[in-house]
């Protein structure tokens, strides 16, 4: 049984402005991926998460996609 649901409207539960900024630093923390890789790569599909054309989940499935062949031919 769900209790709990939090909505971040973007600043309210965390102190970055963005949710999104937030996330993309714990995953670069964790990753070890650049962050500024990280969040450039997330802008770009800014305008298609706020319209709907895609969702966030689908954005971070691509992200790790692409980062992973990064770390991968980097090595």
């Amino acid at each position: 049984m769900i209790k709990t649901i939090f909505f971040d409207l973007d600043g309210v539960l965390t102190t970055d402005k963005s949710g999104s900024t937030t996330v993309s630093k714990y995953f670069s923390e964790k990753s070890g991926a650049d962050f500024g890789e990280i969040f450039e790569y997330k802008k770009q599909f800014d305008a298609d998460t706020d319209s709907g054309k895609i969702s966030d989940f689908d954005v971070w499935k691509k992200l790790v996609r692409n980062l992973m062949l990064n770390l991968v031919e980097s090595i």
